[in-house]
């Protein structure tokens, strides 16, 4: 049974954490293949899980999705771009980002303004209100992780807490 059949119990116990604070037995000189296959394992494990968190997770109403929050997130962090590097960033389509870009210009999230650099294009740029539509989507969104997490017994929020440190700390987050 694999990994995304067990589910996480199964994941854990493989890894060796089910129970105790010792790593799993391995015969002697299989280091490196147990490290490959726990790498392995936690990756199938974790293409399981997220796709199922982000369905679980998703908003409803006048929130904004994924696909918004995370373009917003990035004009936050990197500052104003072109719509076309955006897209880029983001993994998706020109004219899909265009279509996104232009839904948060009518919401007020996001702004356009000449580029400086080559006056045929415009950098898009998040505005205030963008600032705080994506800080009220964070609370909504962990708002409903919280509930989840609440499931968990203490040393159970304690390595998922490490682990999605652990994440950030290589650069998947900030």
């Amino acid at each position: 049974m694999s990994s995304t059949e067990a589910g996480p119990d199964s994941a854990a116990t493989t890894l060796g954490r089910a129970g105790s604070d010792e790593p799993a037995a391995s015969p002697p000189g299989a280091e490196q293949n147990l490290s490959s296959a726990q790498l392995r394992e936690v990756c199938d494990l974790a293409a399981h899980v997220i796709p199922v968190v982000n369905r679980r997770f998703r908003v409803g109403g006048n929130e904004l999705g994924i696909g918004m929050r995370s373009a917003l997130f990035e004009l936050e962090r990197g500052g104003p771009r072109r719509s076309g590097d955006l897209a880029r960033i983001e993994g998706v389509a020109a004219p899909t980002m265009t279509r996104m870009l232009a839904a948060m210009a009518e919401r007020g999230y996001v702004e356009r303004r000449p580029d400086p650099d080559d006056g045929r294009a415009c950098l898009v740029k998040i505005t205030e209100v963008g600032s705080q539509a994506l800080i009220e989507a964070r609370k909504a969104y962990a708002a409903r992780i919280e509930v989840v997490l609440r499931e968990l017994d203490p040393d159970e929020l304690v390595r998922v807490g490490e682990a999605l440190q652990a994440l950030v700390d290589v650069g998947l987050a900030g």
